[in-house]
């Protein structure tokens, strides 16, 4: 270095041969701008100057080097861009040690139509599918956010409302023209890469690795038959996991050096457990197979601790996905909202919830996609079957639908012969349960006019048809179990089941908003007409109550744990009917819906007596509680001799001895709260008795309420519990 130069001058050596050159290893004689080979042979000519600074250690030379690679990566990525391999997501990889993942919500979307809409845009997700291309210049103020990204997995995102939302795209094009400084472009990563997005977790904190293992792994072919099953069974259905990906941790797994990551460790229990289950459910004699399915969850759960700690990766979000899942077939569902609502909090963490595509294969692309889905709606359905308020603002995500067709196949399912997008309708229903709620059920709902909320209700109604007209052109209950039942039409039989039960539920809105219409005829402009349209809610909520509790004889063909996922829809279908049989008891199909309700009773029945003491014996007291009530209104001449004090009181329910006894089963006295109806007063038929109302808020709004009752030994949830015994599990206060 010269010694007059300055500490921070610069000084550039010329190459002395061309690029090509470099590459051919000829020699070049260094001419300028062309050399003579490169001439002669009318190849294209450069030569690749380097910069020098006069101190290797100063600021500018390191940002000079860090700009360096970074162009470099960028290069590479845009090289392999469309390629159909992919690095995993959720495993280590050198290359995007600092590679920037910015959110970018100002490019269009790809033709597409209704796939590739914003669910709550202008043009709703069930405007007719169309070809073109949806602008977004309406989310250009939105931009200010991000995802940093650190060791090739860990991911944050930051939104627009983050004191830190200026390292984002948008906030760096304006440092650098404020600073007229090209360093800004990757302040985000290069900070990230000193923070490696692992949260604070001492060691004092952490558990041993051996601590994890409650049931061991079974052998490498064991798990890679059961790994199988799996993909071709739920994941079939429910696109959770990448096969390939996924087998090659598995086979990482059984080498030298296995992936200890917690939620590498949780996702493939999960698995396991998931296909131990479907083998105990195909077999007779299944315990074996229950028993390997339990220890793999609590192996799962040995970790839970670990991922809420530290975890912040795509696999750890589908390793809570997972938990969710498995614990939404069982008897105890509040496992189910806390699994789901922690991982729809880290697919926000790792920015799942905004459109990016930056740096991203389309297959990782569709995979974040989808996994976006799976935690939305299992949230939907959480909320509109609770009425709790959902994780997910409804209007704080643009990551565009799943594709009707996807490159793989999977979320399609075949059905009557033809190819049914079940994953596609099922992340259609869940923004249409998201969008009922908030109109109709939510806070903000009481607020609005009667006018109002009747135009609420039609709107509501008119996408559930809108709907319903699209699933049902490939699917008919009726036909596609008229043969032997395939595994995936479970699937599909619990969409139609929920698309059912919600539709029944908008009876009660009908009844509410007619009694407001008596209250105040003077704010109705047209009530003939809102009459109308009422009656007619009203009759079509009431066949999709019958369709629900008609799929009960569909249910029991697909094993226990099953029936525990869906046995809310015919219930809370059941308390429709009877409501309306208290209500209208000279309609014409009121015998008939009494008859419904009696037969989801004796269902319950069956599914209380093989795990008593769970919520589905409230779920029983009630409907039995309605059913008595509706039989005395529908027969008050059978009523007259039967000896009660009260028509709701010391009620006996319905069961078929024919069948089953069930003289033991424990069903809860005085549940509900519809107090005491004179029991001495005889109701005349088509009268509803003395001082009996309607109930403002359904009943059936916390049938997956928060009790935890304790479990019957068949399924072990004492040891599926770390250090947990079933007596510690009461009920929540």
């Amino acid at each position: 270095m010269n010694p007059q130069q300055s500490p921070g001058a610069t000084t550039v050596r010329r190459a002395k041969a061309c690029t090509t050159c470099r590459r051919k290893k000829t020699k070049c004689d260094g001419k300028r701008p062309v050399c003579s080979p490169c001439n002669a042979f009318n190849l294209p000519c450069g030569f690749q100057d380097v910069l020098r600074h006069s101190s290797r250690s100063s600021r500018a030379y390191v940002e000079e080097l860090e700009r360096r690679v970074q162009d470099m990566e960028r290069q590479l990525q845009e090289q392999s861009h469309g390629s159909p391999e992919h690095r995993p997501s959720y495993a280590p990889t050198r290359r995007s040690n600092k590679r920037p993942r910015t959110t970018r919500a100002n490019s269009p979307d790809q033709p597409g139509g209704l796939d590739n809409q914003s669910p709550f845009s202008a043009s709703a997700a069930y405007e007719p599918e169309e070809d073109g291309v949806q602008s977004n210049s309406a989310t250009e103020p939105n931009q200010a956010s991000y995802v940093i990204n650190a060791d090739g997995k860990r991911m944050r995102f930051f939104g627009a409302s983050s004191g830190f939302s200026i390292a984002s795209p948008q906030g760096l094009t304006w440092l650098e023209s404020q600073t007229r400084s090209g360093g800004w472009n990757h302040a985000g990563q290069r900070n990230a890469s000193r923070w490696q997005l692992s949260n604070w977790y001492p060691r004092i904190l952490r558990p041993d690795i051996q601590q994890r293992v409650f049931q061991p792994l079974p052998s490498k072919a064991a798990t890679v038959e059961l790994v199988s099953e799996y993909f071709a069974s739920f994941n079939k259905a429910i696109p959770l996991f990448n096969q390939t990906l996924f087998n090659k941790l598995v086979d990482k797994q059984f080498g030298w050096n296995p992936d200890e990551s917690p939620s590498w460790w949780a996702a493939l229990n999960l698995v396991l457990a998931s296909a131990y289950r479907e083998r105990a459910q195909k077999s007779r004699d299944g315990s074996g197979e229950w028993q390997k399915s339990m220890g793999h969850i609590r192996n799962a759960l040995n970790v839970v601790v670990e991922l809420l700690m530290c975890a912040a990766d795509l696999l750890s979000v589908q390793a809570m996905l997972g938990l969710a899942l498995l614990f939404q077939n069982t008897p105890n569902p509040q496992p189910l909202f806390m699994f789901a609502a922690a991982a729809m909090r880290l697919a926000q963490s790792v920015g799942l919830h905004r459109k990016q595509e930056s740096g991203l294969s389309p297959l990782q692309i569709e995979e974040r996609r989808r996994i976006f889905w799976i935690a939305f709606s299992l949230d939907a359905d959480i909320s509109h079957r609770t009425g709790r308020p959902a994780v997910q603002d409804a209007n704080d995500f643009d990551t565009p639908l799943p594709p009707k067709s996807p490159s793989d196949g999977l979320g399609v399912l075949r059905v009557q012969g033809v190819q049914l997008s079940y994953f596609h309708f099922l992340a259609r229903f869940a923004v249409i349960q998201r969008q009922i709620y908030g109109q109709l059920y939510s806070a903000t709902s009481s607020s609005k006019s009667v006018a109002e909320f009747a135009e609420a209700l039609k709107g509501c109604e008119q996408m559930l048809r809108e709907w319903r007209e699209s699933f049902a052109s490939n699917y008919s209950a009726d036909l596609a179990f008229s043969l032997k039942p395939d595994y995936h039409l479970q699937h599909v039989l619990r969409l139609d089941a929920a698309y059912h039960c919600c539709y029944a539920k908008l009876y009660q809105l009908c009844i509410l908003t007619r009694r407001s219409m008596a209250r105040a005829p003077q704010d109705m402009e047209d009530p003939a007409d809102l009459e109308t349209q009422i009656n007619d809610t009203i009759a079509k909520s009431l066949e999709s109550a019958r369709s629900a509790v008609m799929l009960i004889k569909h249910i029991n063909s697909y094993g226990p744990a099953f029936v525990w996922g869906v046995v809310y829809f015919p219930a809370a279908a059941s308390v429709t009917l009877s409501t309306h049989v208290l209500a209208d008891p000279a309609h014409q199909l009121a015998a008939s819906d009494l008859d419904m309700a009696r037969q989801t009773i004796q269902f319950l029945n069956e599914v209380t007596s093989e795990e008593p003491g769970t919520y589905a014996d409230y779920i029983l007291g009630l409907c039995s509680e309605l059913e008595s009530a509706a039989t005395k209104v529908l027969n008050p001449e059978n009523s007259h001799s039967q000896q009660s004090t009260g028509y709701l009181n010391n009620f006996a329910p319905y069961i078929d001895t024919n069948r089953v006894s069930f003289a033991d089963a424990a069903i809860p006295s005085n549940i509900g709260g519809f107090g005491t109806i004179g029991s001495t007063d005889i109701p005349k038929p088509g009268v509803l008795p003395q001082g009996y109302d309607i109930p403002s808020v359904d009943p059936t709004f916390d049938l997956a309420m928060n009790l935890q009752w304790p479990m019957a030994p068949f399924w072990n949830w004492g040891d599926a519990m770390p250090g947990v015994t079933v007596e510690d599990m009461g009920s929540e206060q």
